[in-house]
């Protein structure tokens, strides 16, 4: 979806049938989104939110995004194999209110990595109050991808693959990196978040996770937050792909 807008400029009324039909194409690439076909994720969290009353727009969006699917039928996750121990990395980002008509909460992006391939992805609208900056945001999409990637991390050692703990989570927020690490102790989310929480305590367990700070050229959860034009939207693709030799 490279034009935001597309989706919400005709509100016209559908016929029943073709309501009907969108239901069902979107309960289609929802399962095409989270089982193999990562590269939607962010399309398919953002038509989603139009299943209840679909409109021409809603249709609009759906034939964009299948005919997409339709020329990219060959995609698909692969990797080489490699030898030596197993590497994992997790991604997360977020885009804070940067898609007002789907929402005022912002949007969460979350991508696991082991050997290069991504093994697990998420594209939602965080939940609860929306985020009153971007740092705050981050954090939360932050705490997200810690839970995800633990969880991950705890199935593929009962698999028999070496997990290095802390597990480093990337991120291009400079404030999400100070909060996990906590040094900032006068900063400007005082009384936002709740210190004593528990995913506050889980997010700062030094042994358990470990931040680091990348461009966000190379934070391989950007394509999950937000729309992009059709070139950055293939040069994020093609880098994911390309990191496990699947191009």
């Amino acid at each position: 979806m490279p034009d935001r807008k597309k989706m919400f400029r005709d509100d016209t009324e559908v016929s029943a049938k073709v309501r009907a039909w969108c239901r069902t194409a979107i309960g289609a690439v929802n399962f095409l989104a989270r089982a193999v076909r990562w590269d939607i994720a962010h399309s398919v969290s953002r038509v989603s939110s139009q299943m209840h009353h679909p409109v021409a727009g809603t249709v609009a969006a759906l034939e964009h995004l299948c005919g997409y699917l339709k020329h990219t039928a060959g995609l698909r996750i692969a990797g080489k194999r490699c030898s030596g121990p197993d590497t994992y990395s997790i991604y997360t980002d977020s885009d804070h209110h940067g898609d007002p008509l789907t929402g005022t909460r912002s949007h969460t992006g979350v991508t696991v990595m082991l050997n290069g391939v991504p093994i697990f992805w998420r594209s939602n609208k965080q939940t609860g109050t929306p985020a009153l900056s971007p740092m705050e945001a981050e954090i939360f999409a932050l705490s997200e991808g810690v839970r995800d990637a633990q969880d991950i991390a705890w199935v593929l050692e009962e698999m028999g693959v070496a997990v290095q703990w802390p597990l480093p989570i990337f991120t291009d927020s400079d404030g999400a990196l100070s909060f996990q690490w906590n040094s900032c102790p006068k900063s400007k989310l005082r009384g936002c978040i709740d210190r004593r929480s528990d995913f506050v305590l889980e997010l700062q367990d030094m042994t358990k996770i470990t931040t680091v700070l990348v461009p966000s050229k190379a934070n391989m959860a950007n394509i999950h937050t937000k729309c992009l034009t059709t070139k950055e939207f293939k040069e994020e693709r093609d880098a994911i792909m390309g990191a496990g030799g699947m191009i």
